[in-house]
């Protein structure tokens, strides 16, 4: 209770599961998130899902089916996995836009696949930024858990299961 209070009155607006290396949007302007003690303290429970997948084009597949199936989600760009846009070093990604529902803020998201070297994984990265206001009131990281416990409901629908 406490915590979501102190999270709605954080001035931040852009929540990441990684803050070493926030997935970068492939729209947009690049930006890094601000106050990452304080981020990594609030939201400590916002970390990348770990997929026990041989196939990182399945993860992918899933993932971006369950962010078709999120409320007043729009997928804007894809950089799927072995695409000729993305180098073999490079992670596969997407990106979203949020249409908020009182006010239709439009907030922007990208997930990042990076597969995990020499073992069956596959690292999912996400990240959600308001595009306007110092503040979200906790709606980026309340929508990246959203978005987290809607894609690890259809892994397991998949046979694909989070570590």
């Amino acid at each position: 209770m406490l915590l979501g209070i102190l999270r709605r009155l954080l001035p931040v607006h852009d929540i990441s599961s990684d803050y070493e290396d926030p997935p970068q949007f492939l729209q947009g302007k690049q930006t890094r998130p601000q106050l990452v003690g304080l981020l990594k303290l609030f939201y400590a429970d916002i970390k990348p899902l770990t997929i026990a997948a041989a196939d990182p084009a399945a993860v992918y597949a899933a993932a971006l089916d369950a962010a078709k199936a999120m409320p007043r989600w729009e997928v804007t760009a894809e950089q799927p996995p072995n695409s000729r846009s993305s180098s073999s070093s490079s992670a596969a990604s997407f990106q979203a836009v949020a249409t908020t529902k009182a006010m239709r803020f439009k907030d922007d998201i990208v997930v990042r696949f990076r597969p995990v070297q020499g073992r069956a994984e596959v690292l999912v990265d996400v990240r959600s930024r308001s595009r306007i206001g110092q503040g979200d009131i906790g709606a980026n990281g309340a929508r990246i858990l959203q978005y987290q416990r809607k894609l690890s409901a259809l892994l397991q629908e998949r046979h694909l299961s989070k570590l």
